[in-house]
């Protein structure tokens, strides 16, 4: 009699391992899904920081040649204004293209 209650204990205790390992085994399947969807959205959003860091460098080059190219308009023409004879009236058409340039 004591060796079935002794069989029965074990074979509930062996029962109540394989549900905890059962229930690990999912917690842990879970756990790796979790995992290997945090890590596409973290390889996804390194993406997105490589594509703007490139994007705001080629709109700082853009920059950069736009501050140069207004800077050689002002030089030209403040070597235009200030060279001699700069003083002289322009003519109509001359005056409207300066004009238009500022």
């Amino acid at each position: 009699m004591l060796t079935r209650y002794a069989l029965i204990g074990v074979l509930l205790a062996m029962l109540g391992l394989g549900s905890a390992m059962w229930w690990v085994m999912g917690q842990r399947d879970a756990a790796e899904a979790h995992a290997a969807r945090l890590q596409a959205e973290l390889d996804t959003a390194q993406h997105r920081l490589a594509q703007a860091a490139e994007a705001a460098a080629v709109h700082r080059a853009y920059i950069d040649r736009a501050q140069q190219a207004a800077q050689a308009a002002a030089d030209a023409e403040t070597e235009a204004l200030t060279t001699e004879g700069a003083n002289a009236p322009l003519p109509d058409y001359l005056r409207a293209i300066l004009d238009r340039m500022r």
